[in-house]
C-alpha cells in the first residue's frame, strides 16, 4: 500500500517537472485523512510496536490455509470480514472438492498496529495486526485436464494474539 502512494507521488513530481504549458496556479496539498480504528473493550494501543518472529507469522498463515483445506474457513475469519458469507459460498460452489491450498513462500511482513488487552477472565495479551505477502499454490485434479497447479501471490492481514 505504501509503495503505491510513493509511486503516485513520484509520478506527480515527474509530471510537474516536464516542460509544457499549464494553467494551474498552485498545487493542493494531499493530506491523509485520519481514520481511527475502533479498539476492543479494555484495549490500549501500544506506542512502541514490537517486532514479531517470522515463525509466528508463518504459523498464522498455515493456520488459515489448514482451515481452508478442511472447509472450516469461517471460524478463522474476523468478525468484520467483508463478504465472509459470499467467500464461503464461492469456495463451496466454485472450488473443486479435492483442491488443496499450500504455502510456497512467505514474503515480507509488516506490523500495522498493536494493542494490549487486560482481561481478568482470559488474561493479558497483545494483538498485532500484520500484513504479509504469501506465494500460494492451489492443487487439484480436473476431470478434463488432469492435475492442476495454480500459483498465486496474495496479501493476508492477520490479527495475531500473544499472551503476555
Amino acid at each position: 500500500m505504501m509503495g503505491i502512494r510513493i509511486t503516485g507521488l513520484v509520478a506527480l513530481v515527474v509530471l510537474a517537472l516536464l516542460p509544457g504549458h499549464t494553467d494551474a496556479r498552485s498545487f493542493r496539498d494531499f493530506n491523509a485523512i485520519p481514520t481511527p480504528e475502533a479498539l476492543p473493550d479494555n484495549a490500549k494501543l501500544v506506542e512502541d510496536i514490537r517486532f514479531l518472529d517470522r515463525e509466528l507469522v508463518e504459523r498464522g498463515v498455515n493456520h488459515i490455509l489448514g482451515a481452508w483445506n478442511r472447509g472450516e474457513l469461517a471460524p478463522v475469519l474476523a468478525e468484520d470480514f467483508m463478504d465472509a458469507q459470499k467467500l464461503a459460498d464461492t469456495i463451496l460452489t466454485t472450488v473443486p472438492r479435492d483442491a488443496r491450498l499450500s504455502l510456497e513462500s512467505l514474503g515480507g511482513y509488516n506490523v500495522l498496529r498493536q494493542y494490549r488487552i487486560e482481561d481478568p477472565d482470559s488474561g493479558n495479551y497483545r494483538v498485532s495486526r500484520v500484513a504479509v505477502i504469501v506465494r500460494l499454490q492451489l492443487t487439484f485434479n480436473d476431470p478434463r485436464t488432469g492435475y492442476q497447479r495454480l500459483p498465486s501471490t496474495s496479501e493476508f492481514i492477520l490479527d495475531i494474539r500473544e499472551p503476555i
